[in-house]
Parts: C-alpha cells; structure tokens; sequence
C-alpha cells in the first residue's frame, strides 16, 4: 500500500522465481504456469488502467522535499555522502539513527533539505553501524545461504518417488525463503 517501487520490483521479483521453480517441478507445472499468466494479464490491466492514472493521489503529502519525486541525480549525492561519512567512521558507524544528525556535516549542495536516511538500506547500514554492522549482517546472511544449501536436498525430493510428489515441505521452505530475503527494503530503491 506504500507504492514503493522496490516493494513492487520485489515482490514481482519473489513471485517470479517462485512460480519459475514450480513450473519445472512436473506436479506443479501447469497450476504455476497459470497462475504467472494471470498474475502478468492482471498485472498489465493494473498498472495501465489504474495506477497509473491514481498514483498522484496516494504520494505522501507534504513531502519534504518540496517536491514529490526525488530524482536520482539526488540520491546519487546522498549516496556520496553516506559513503564519505562511513569512510570517516569506518568501524563503527556514526551510530545507529545518526545519520540524518550527521548528514550536516556531509551535505551536498545540491541536497538543500535533511533527507533522514539514505534511500539504500546497505549504505545506510554501513553509515550506521560501520563495518561491524555489516560483518554481522554478512554472517547473519552467510548462516542462512548455508542453511539453505543444507536443507535443499530435503525439501527437494526427486520426482521419480512414487507418492511423494505432492509433498508441501517444498512450498514451506519457498515461503520461508521469500520471507527472510524480501519483498522489499533490500534493494535499496
């Protein structure tokens, strides 16, 4: 309901891949192929019928911005910033919250208003909590790219097992993963 870009991308993104591995698994083929059709036809009667038409009417009031599009070339300059202040504070961070305290100090001349974050949730994390912040979040990812790798074998069974191919062990740990990895926030957009 917040018409972020990357919540749509990653949404779209998740079903994606998720209809994309049900269409080769045979039992599911023909229920996911139908479902991608319906979901790209509605999806192209969505955005050309009525969002694009209702979009203005559901961007926030009273933006800071003055404006209600922030354009790249913007963001590209908060990105900058954020960069330079976390080579500054390259361990730890400015500290968790402080960026926008700390954009002052850092700002541009092209950014005349305090943006509170960074609009890239990797380099807001560095800016924040430094490298350390990020070394925790890499493990915290590295842990569950392992996990995964482990359990694929087990919730993937081989196709050929005779009353096993309508098991949902595999659509549990599909959910799981879209959970954990998106939609949303991780692209940065």
């Amino acid at each position: 309901m917040t018409f972020s870009r990357g919540g749509w991308v990653a949404v779209s993104a998740a079903l994606l891949v998720l209809l994309g591995t049900l269409i080769f698994h045979r039992n599911h083929r023909l229920p996911a192929l139908l479902l991608l059709v319906i979901l790209v036809g509605g999806g192209t009667v969505f955005v050309t019928n009525y969002l694009s038409k209702t979009l203005n009417l559901y961007a926030p009031r009273g933006n800071r911005w003055g404006n209600r599009n922030l354009n790249l070339a913007v963001r590209l300059d908060i990105w900058t910033a954020a960069e330079q202040m976390w080579r500054d504070h390259f361990w730890w961070g400015v500290g968790p919250p402080h960026y926008d305290y700390c954009f002052q100090e850092y700002r541009p001349e092209s950014v005349q208003a305090d943006p509170d974050r960074t609009h890239n949730d990797y380099l807001n994390l560095l800016a924040d909590w430094g490298a350390v912040g990020g070394i925790i979040v890499l493990t915290g990812m590295v842990a569950f790219g392992a996990g995964l790798r482990k359990t694929w074998k087990y919730v993937r069974p081989s196709e050929n097992d005779f009353g096993r191919g309508m098991s949902n062990r595999f659509a549990f740990f599909s959910r799981g993963v879209r959970r954990i990895v998106g939609p949303g926030g991780a692209f940065g957009v």
